[in-house]
Order: structure tokens, then C-alpha cells, then sequence
């Protein structure tokens, strides 16, 4: 008979569940306590197969030294923990966990998840349904490995037919609303979302109640109705079940919708002039991430690790691991769902550099639209789509936007509204963190100083977006203000002697504490040996780092607490 699974749990959630259901399964072997001596003691002693742990915040927490522990004895970890926050999950990845677990979850999920983890660490046979899972072989060639994966692709289901019904019969300028509810009848759940819309007292203050749908259609206009049945169908063909670690399907719906909200205010602010295509472009930028997570996930978990330890683009490490990319599937699955060309296209290529700005950012096209709003839904932080990083946008774009200067508050406030409206239309249990989060030093007074014609606007969209007050300044129009901060944005490498006398400008007023946002290890040489009280992060930036560090920052002691840096070893020395 095979020996048990030795499982140890430092449980501070004394969780009675473990107890009760477990001890029966002859497969498993738990060790539980709460005390962190005896779990070093069983460490030491008996080396486990997998750790429970709880969710290590600091450095400085003594729970490090487990997680120490088992990473030199390669011993797999998971974190279990009453709350998970987006920057926990983050940083659980970074850590190396297997996966995160909430101790509210319901205990037959749990030994599912637990059996999951451990049949993909190959310590128990595989369940069918991780059988399904492809693999792809190392052997694979590139050719190979793209085929597999497009084929899988075509297997995706195909829009709902009443869906592509009423959005056809929306785009006929011959339907009446009387031909467009006719479809919607037949779904129920969409016929309540359109009611639901047509009645809302944001919308529609004062107005009578609609019953009919047909008078629903007619109040929200045919734009509206096609929307909104687009964004019912996409959200019913995201399965909500969680399958790679540090993917979570919650945050990606967030992220996805953001940015097809996004899509639909930049493109109307740059007159183009399919505003619906403009949001299902955006809705459905990232829909090739949905396929590796759902058939490919023990290289789609491969790739996510890869890109938030060695913080890489995801793009790219989808390159090197599959031959192909998340932006190239979507193309794919758009072509089967015979979207227009455009929106295809703009699936297609919203990370290509080149073809989303191929004259420098002058002439916006719907790819264009899709980039520049997936950067303004990472900048303001809805959701996730398990990368982390912002690529720069030329000043050309930002200025076009109208947005070099500042970022309008009434703009930030609009996405944040109608985000909102959506899940509650779609009934969404749980309401996003989309309001203005408080800010424990929101009167700190921010110096952003820039290189560039335009300061980096990720950087003002996450300040503005948190309430805090900063002030934009380039090289030549110091202000004479104190400051609690300043941020160096260098988004190119400076000469040395231009740093120096950037840094010295600034500093010789006040020496103020830093965020120094740079290119390379030339720059942070410079930095280091005149400013020492500094954090650095390199470009492209990466917000999660950029979060956790602006959020450390005490300006009553002037002092940084201990958080992660994007310096390297190199660097360091």
C-alpha cells in the first residue's frame, strides 16, 4: 500500500473542518498545529510533502523562515488564509505557493483544490478532469505547439445565437424594437438585464416603470440594447471556475470589462465611429488567456510564475513557453465567431508596438484604442489580467487624448461609474473595488519629475485615481514647494551629467525621500550616490511593485518600510 500524503498545516485558523473531514482519508497523513516551534520541530523531523501556511505579509514575520525552509528543501507550499486581496495573491506567486486557499471555502471544495494541486505536482493520479488537460511536450517544435493550441481554440463555443441575433438585428437599420425583443424573450436572463437597464433610477430618474421590452429597448435605444446583450454574452462564456494559480477569473472579468468600458470613451473621444466595436474589442482583448487557463493551464501557470518572479511581460513569456501568444489566439477565436475585421484585428494586435502606432500615435485606429485602454485599466488598477506591467504610449497619444496636462477626474469618475452599473446589471454578487480606496496619506505632497514632454501617465493616472496631490515638473520648471516625495520618472536612460543635474536640482531645495522609475543599472548608480534614501523600479513598470511602494512610504518619518524593489543583484552591489 502506498504511504499517505504527509501534509503539515500551521493552522492559526484553527479550522475544524480539517478535523472532521480528513482524518477518514487513509490517502492523507496531516500533522496540524498552531504553534510555529513544533512546526519547525516537524520540519526539521519529517520532511512533508506539502506545507499549509499562513499568508506571510513581511519579511520580518517569522513565518519567513518556514517558507525559507521549504523553498531550499523544495518542499511546495500553499498559503491558507481568511482574506484574499489582490497584492496577497501577488505576492503569494512571487513567493512561490502552489496555490492560495480561503479558509471559508467549502471543505469539499477544498480537497478537490488540494487533490488538483497535488496531482499536478504528480504525487497522486490525476482526476478526469486533469486528464482533459493537454500537455504540450518539450519535443514539441514551435509549429506544433501553435497547432495544438489553435486547435483546442476552435473548439471554444460559439457566441449564443440569440446574442448574434440581436446584434445583427441591431446593426439592420430596418429592425424595429418589436424584432429586436423578439429574440431576447428567449433568454430570460437577458430579458431581465434589459428591463433591469431600462428601469434604472441612475439612468432614468422619475420616468415610469417599463414592463414591456419592447418599451425597454425603445427608452435605452438600439446602441444601448446591443451592449448590453453583448456584455451579458461575454460574461456568460467566462467560466468563473479558477483553474491556474495567480489567474483569477474574478479579477480578469473586472479588468476585461474596464477595458472595454475605456474602449468606448476613448473612442468616442477621438471620433471613431463604431463605439460598439470599440467595447467588445476591449471586452475581448485578452480571451486568448481564457484558453491556455482552461486547456493549457500547467503551462499557462508555468508562464504566469516566470513573468511575476522574473517580472517579464506576459506576452513575451507566452513566446518563449508556447510559440505563440494570448493577443494571436483571441485573433483566432474572433476570425470562428466571424467578428468584423476590425475587431479581429484589434484582438489580434493590441500588443504589437509597430501596428498600433505606426505613425507615431497620431492617427488612432481600433488596435490603437485597445492598448492605450488595457494601460488605463492597469493604471487605475480594476482588476487583473495576471500582468503587471505598463508599456510606454507615445506622447503624441496622450496629448491627442487631451490628457498632458492632467487626468480629468470627470473621466476616471465616468469608467469607475459605469463599471459599477455593469455588475450590478449582470448581478454580480460581489461589487469590485472600483471607488476611490482611502488613502492614509492622501495630503502627502508628491513631486513627479519627468524626462519626457509628457510625465509617464501611468504614474498620474494611479496618483489621481488614489486621490493623492502631486505636482508634474521636467527638468528646467522645478517648482520651489516642499515636498514628501518625489518621483524621478526617467522613462529613457539620461545621460549621467543630465541625472545629476536633474537629482541635484531637486534634492538641493529638499531632500526629499524617492521613487526612482529608471532604464537600467547605469541610471541607479547615479542615483545611489546622490540620493540614498531612494526605491527604484525599472521601466516597463510594473504596478503591482509600484503599489506596495507608494503605500509603504511614512512621510511623518520620512522613511520607506521594507518592500520588495525591482533591483537587480547587479544593481544592488
Amino acid at each position: 500500500m502506498a504511504q499517505p500524503i504527509k501534509i503539515l498545516v500551521l493552522d492559526y485558523f484553527k479550522m475544524s473542518f480539517f478535523y472532521k473531514k480528513f482524518d477518514v482519508l487513509k490517502e492523507f497523513s496531516f500533522e496540524r498545529t498552531t504553534s510555529l516551534h513544533k512546526c519547525f520541530i516537524h520540519l526539521a523531523t519529517k520532511k512533508p510533502d506539502i506545507i499549509l501556511l499562513p499568508f506571510i505579509a513581511s519579511e520580518n514575520d517569522p513565518e519567513q523562515d518556514l517558507l525559507t525552509i521549504a523553498k531550499t528543501n523544495k518542499i511546495p507550499f500553499i498559503i491558507i488564509n481568511s482574506d484574499a486581496t489582490q497584492d496577497m495573491v501577488v505576492k503569494s506567486v512571487r513567493d512561490g505557493a502552489l496555490d492560495y486557499i480561503l479558509t471559508s471555502i467549502e471543505p469539499g471544495r477544498f480537497l478537490a483544490k488540494i487533490s488538483s494541486i497535488l496531482a499536478k505536482q504528480g504525487k497522486i493520479p490525476p482526476s478526469h478532469e486533469e486528464v482533459e488537460q493537454i500537455r504540450l511536450e518539450e519535443s514539441m517544435t514551435g509549429i506544433e505547439k501553435i497547432l495544438t493550441v489553435l486547435e483546442k481554440a476552435k473548439e471554444v463555443k460559439a457566441m449564443p445565437y440569440t446574442v448574434a441575433r440581436v446584434v445583427s438585428l441591431c446593426s439592420d437599420p430596418g429592425s424595429s424594437a418589436s424584432d429586436i425583443a423578439k429574440p431576447i424573450k428567449s433568454d430570460a436572463a437577458l430579458s431581465s438585464s434589459i428591463l433591469k437597464h431600462s428601469n434604472s433610477v441612475a439612468k432614468y430618474r422619475g420616468a415610469p416603470k417599463v414592463q414591456s421590452l419592447k418599451n425597454a429597448i425603445v427608452r435605452i435605444g438600439l446602441e444601448e440594447t446591443k451592449e448590453t446583450c453583448m456584455v451579458h454574452a461575454v460574461y456568460q462564456l467566462f467560466d468563473k471556475k479558477d483553474k491556474t494559480f495567480g489567474f483569477d477569473r474574478y479579477q480578469f472579468w473586472i479588468h476585461s470589462l474596464a477595458t472595454g468600458i475605456i474602449c468606448k470613451f476613448l473612442a468616442k473621444k477621438v471620433g471613431y465611429a463604431r463605439l460598439d466595436s470599440a467595447l467588445l474589442s476591449g471586452v475581448l482583448h485578452d480571451l486568448g488567456k481564457m484558453i491556455m487557463d482552461d486547456y493549457f493551464n500547467a503551462e499557462y501557470d508555468k508562464i504566469i510564475r516566470i513573468a511575476a518572479t522574473q517580472k517579464k511581460i506576459l506576452f513575451h513569456v507566452e513566446n518563449e513557453i508556447l510559440d505563440t501568444n494570448h493577443s494571436f489566439i483571441g485573433g483566432k477565436i474572433a476570425e470562428n465567431w466571424r467578428f468584423p475585421d476590425t475587431i479581429t484585428y484589434a484582438i489580434k494586435n493590441h500588443h504589437d508596438y509597430a501596428r498600433c502606432f505606426p505613425d507615431g500615435g497620431t492617427t488612432f485606429n481600433l488596435a490603437t484604442i485597445v492598448f492605450v485602454s488595457n494601460y488605463l485599466a492597469k493604471a487605475m488598477m480594476l482588476g487583473s489580467s495576471s500582468d503587471f506591467f505598463v508599456t510606454p504610449v507615445p506622447d503624441a497619444v496622450w496629448s491627442k487624448l487631451g490628457f498632458s496636462e492632467s487626468i480629468p477626474e470627470m473621466f476616471l469618475a465616468a469608467v469607475r461609474k459605469e463599471l459599477q452599473d455593469y455588475f450590478s446589471l449582470l448581478k454580480i454578487p460581489k461589487q469590485p473595488a472600483t471607488e476611490h480606496s482611502e488613502i492614509i496619506n492622501k495630503d502627502m505632497r508628491i513631486l513627479v519629475l519627468s524626462n519626457s514632454q509628457v510625465a509617464n501617465v501611468y504614474v498620474r493616472i494611479y496618483l489621481s485615481n488614489n486621490n493623492y496631490k502631486y505636482t508634474v515638473a521636467g527638468i528646467s520648471g522645478i517648482p520651489e514647494s516642499d515636498y514628501d516625495l518625489i518621483i524621478y520618472d526617467f522613462i529613457e536612460e539620461l545621460e549621467p551629467i543630465e541625472m545629476e543635474f536633474m537629482i541635484k536640482a531637486a534634492t538641493e531645495h529638499k531632500n526629499s525621500p524617492a521613487i526612482f522609475i529608471h532604464g537600467g543599472v547605469n541610471d541607479i548608480l547615479v542615483i545611489q550616490k546622490i540620493h540614498k534614501s531612494t526605491k527604484s523600479l525599472r521601466a516597463p513598470l510594473d504596478m503591482f511593485s509600484f503599489d506596495q511602494i507608494i503605500k509603504s512610504y511614512d512621510p511623518e518619518n520620512r522613511q520607506f518600510t521594507e518592500v520588495e524593489s525591482d533591483r537587480t543583484e547587479e544593481e544592488e552591489k
